[in-house]
């Protein structure tokens, strides 16, 4: 080990310094001279043979040359007295913590605050987002600040910049919204927000209620393909279809639409060439969007 370069010779006693201090501790850390060196010896001593039976011989040599550095830490390198008494201090601090903590009963993690605008974007108020809040209990709580009755309000969530939005249904979950958030990439999430505001859009449907199928043209586009293509849908027994002929003979896919996350508008990237569009996202697909 004495004969290492400098650098790589102070990296190594300063390594290994620190993992003897480890083992010194497994019986809090649970991680012994045998444990550390499963761990470290792959990297500290990789091997560049190809064979299988070589390295399984040497990733069992690695692994006892590593275990035994831990382990004679203080015979191969020969720390001063200074770096002892450093070590014992933190030692002794790390005993008086881990003791403390033994005796002291868990606290409960307090729940997320997000803030959620009311009408518009000029004004803001504090909400706890406790596991079991729903959209409707949102606007129980702010219905006040917007001087409107709570049931003619709806919590409203705004994706991709402003483009995409959604009105976040009455019985769901707040908290999974916001969560779900932090899988999408950062330019997909950044400028995304949650509104209260007037439920035009349940005055709008409501001439709809006696509708129980709806059968039309639209242009579709996935994930995977830029241009728009013609297709039948077919939305009937809360399920959406689309077919490959207008006569419906040859169903493509079909969603149900409470696995769903519907959303007004496209995103900016895509050209659709349409007065409106709708994006729906797959609920249980992948948490990226």
């Amino acid at each position: 080990m004495m004969s290492l370069p400098l650098v790589a010779h102070k990296t190594a006693r300063k390594l290994f310094a620190h993992l003897h201090f480890l083992q010194t501790m497994s019986h809090a850390n649970k991680m012994n001279a045998e444990n550390l060196a499963s761990v470290w010896a792959p990297t500290i001593m990789p091997t560049a043979v190809t064979s299988q039976t070589l390295q399984t011989a040497w990733s069992i040599k690695e692994h006892q040359v590593v275990r035994d550095l831990i382990l004679n830490y203080e015979a191969v390198w020969e720390p001063t007295e200074a770096e002892l008494r450093r070590e014992a201090a933190i030692r002794r601090v790390l005993v008086r913590v881990l003791s403390n903590t033994a005796t002291m009963a868990p606290k409960a993690a307090g729940d997320l605050r997000a803030w959620i605008y009311v009408h518009d974007r000029n004004t803001c108020f504090q909400v706890s987002l406790t596991p079991n809040k729903t959209s409707s209990d949102v606007c129980i709580e702010l219905c006040e600040k917007a001087n409107l009755e709570s049931h003619l309000l709806m919590l409203e969530e705004v994706i991709c910049d402003g483009s995409m939005r959604r009105a976040v249904h009455i019985d769901e979950i707040v908290l999974d919204v916001v969560l779900r958030w932090g899988y999408w990439d950062e330019k997909d999430r950044k400028d995304n927000y949650l509104v209260v505001k007037e439920n035009k859009i349940l005055h709008d449907l409501e001439a709809l209620r006696s509708t129980t199928s709806a059968c039309s043209e639209l242009r579709i586009a996935n994930e995977t393909t830029k241009a728009f293509k013609l297709h039948m849908f077919e939305f009937k027994q809360g399920k959406l279809c689309y077919y490959k002929d207008k006569q419906g003979s040859h169903k493509i896919e079909e969603w149900d639409i409470k696995n769903i996350l519907w959303y007004i508008g496209h995103e900016p990237k895509r050209n659709p060439q349409s007065q409106w569009t709708i994006t729906f996202i797959p609920k249980n697909d992948k948490p990226k969007r």
